[in-house]
């Protein structure tokens, strides 16, 4: 139940992809929730007021996501503006189950669709450039079976590498009244009927196994970790604060000793190879990086590392950012935003392990959402899929191939053959099938056309 459980977590953020975050660099500054949302045109109108004075073909400037956000949203604006709650996609996709189970049940309307999947799942020209299949926002590791292994997708679902999941049923936390946003969910390990879950209305706690929840620090928290061996203290951040609880989340204290005072986003990890540590990597106001914090007193005071190197490299923390300690070395972490770096010296100094836009042994996709140490193994979620590495970094197998999680934004399809066609990919380049997939450019793909008289 607990590893299925996290995954949950972060997979029901899709039935509220409607309305955009608020850590989104155009939506500052603008009040909305699910129960007072903005109309379709005022998200619109902001965006477009933020990027008459910017440059749209920064790297990580947002100006991508914001598109591709109104491209597909324009579609189901109703007829006051507003778009789709949490709660209408919810119902929405209960009746779709239900009128499948009654065609099911019903011989005479049977489905007749006859839907497959098409794919991508590989493809042809897999070392030639960046492109990969798809974007992992988590990734959990059975910690009974490290074979089995669990990814959630935000276009793609949940998939699992062998059996599990066959059946869900909603907890007390869901789209009737679940936050704007759900991030961390963690399962006491003494006691599994004991959940802590980070969302953008505050730190929630269930003593029931998820069928009610309480909110026990009100705020809008993106990050929470257990300290190991000891469930008692929980540690959990907002954008701009880091806040500890020593009463097994009942009661929370915000910490500031050696934290800085203003900052965009913060995120956290803790390690087995040291209970006492907690390390942040935290970026400033306009993205960049700020620092790496650690603290050897259980979160109660913090030092900031000596490294000052750019181990961002982009301006776009807003959109990705990651941290991970190894679970063997207490000095060996893991960050990651737009290529993933490691430091062996608990974060005084950075060597960055791949880049993006080349094929080496250690390559892994651009835009880094997640990283996690399980069992001495490395793992990435990326734009482009899930990678490993089992050699602390040095080199990355890319597990992705047999994830049907590509996001289309256009296809086009032959005339002749419907088998043939052509399509692009975020953040994963232009596609063509003719019986097998293949990659013909990396980053962006848009839309590709099938000539109507002459579909090679």
């Amino acid at each position: 139940m607990r590893i299925i459980l996290v995954l949950l977590f972060n997979f029901c953020c899709l039935f509220s992809n409607a309305q955009v975050g608020s850590g989104t660099p155009w939506m500052k500054g603008l009040k909305h929730s699910e129960a007072n949302p903005l109309t379709f045109k005022e998200i619109v109108d902001a965006g477009n007021a933020y990027w008459k004075t910017r440059d749209t073909d920064a790297k990580g400037s947002g100006y991508k996501p914001f598109k591709r956000w109104e491209s597909f949203w324009q579609n189901y604006v109703n007829v006051d503006g507003f778009l789709p709650t949490s709660q209408e996609l919810w119902d929405v996709w209960e009746a779709k189950n239900s009128q499948k189970s009654q065609r099911r049940s019903t011989a005479a309307l049977s489905d007749q669709s006859d839907w497959e999947s098409m794919g991508p799942t590989d493809f042809l020209n897999r070392t030639t450039n960046s492109a990969n299949l798809g974007r992992v926002n988590t990734i959990i590791v059975d910690p009974d079976n490290s074979d089995v292994i669990y990814v959630g997708s935000p276009a793609g679902g949940i998939w699992k590498s062998t059996d599990a999941g066959i059946s869900w049923q909603q907890t007390g936390l869901n789209p009737s009244n679940t936050p704007f946003r759900t991030s961390e969910i963690y399962i006491n390990p003494t006691n599994s009927n004991m959940l802590w879950v980070a969302t953008s209305d505050g730190v929630f706690k269930s003593i029931d196994g998820g069928n009610n929840w309480e909110n026990k620090q009100s705020d809008n928290f993106r990050d929470l970790k257990v300290k190991p061996n000891n469930s008692n203290i929980i540690y959990a951040t907002t954008n701009d604060e880091f806040h500890k609880s020593t009463d097994a989340g009942e009661t929370f204290t915000h910490i500031t000793e050696g934290l800085p005072t203003t900052s965009e986003r913060l995120f956290i990890d803790i390690t087995p190879a040291n209970g006492n540590l907690v390390y942040m990597v935290a970026s400033n106001g306009d993205n960049t990086y700020q620092g790496i914090y650690k603290s050897s007193d259980s979160g109660t005071a913090f030092t900031k590392m000596e490294n000052t190197v750019n181990i961002f490299e982009a301006d776009q923390s807003w959109y990705d950012l990651a941290i991970a300690v190894s679970n063997t070395n207490e000095n060996g972490i893991y960050v990651g935003c737009l290529n993933v770096w490691k430091s062996n010296d608990g974060g005084d100094s950075f060597l960055r392990l791949n880049q993006w836009n080349t094929r080496t042994d250690s390559y892994t996709h651009a835009d880094i959402h997640f990283i996690r140490a399980f069992n001495g193994s490395v793992f990435v979620g990326s734009d482009g899929g899930i990678f490993e590495s089992t050699d602390a970094g040095s080199t990355f197998t890319d597990l992705s191939p047999g994830l049907g999680i590509s996001q289309f934004y256009r296809i086009s399809v032959s005339k002749q053959d419907s088998n043939k066609m052509a399509g692009g990919l975020q953040d994963n380049g232009g596609f063509g099938r003719d019986q097998q997939w293949s990659n013909y450019h990396g980053g962006d793909g848009m839309e590709g056309v099938v000539d109507p008289n002459n579909d090679n």
